[in-house]
């Protein structure tokens, strides 16, 4: 069975907004990683190299909580 007319103008209507929509977004999204990557990036770099062993023990903090997070219990 065939589905009216209208409704498939209707469709593609609304499939054209969606991609449109999605390449908005893709744009914007490819804007803010630059932009981190260029502007915030380094100063975070720079910080985490000032503090190295605060950064050391959070990185190690935190992957001991995910580790037992994700079930690694030995034994």
């Amino acid at each position: 069975m065939t589905q009216p007319t209208a409704y498939r103008i209707d469709e593609l209507k609304s499939h054209s907004q969606v991609n449109q929509l999605l390449n908005d977004l893709e744009t914007r999204t490819d804007h803010l990683i630059k932009e981190f990557r260029s502007e915030l990036l380094p100063e975070l770099e720079q910080k985490a190299r000032s503090n190295l062993g605060t950064t050391l023990v959070i990185t190690l903090g935190l992957g001991f909580i995910l580790g037992l997070l994700a079930g690694g219990k030995r034994g």
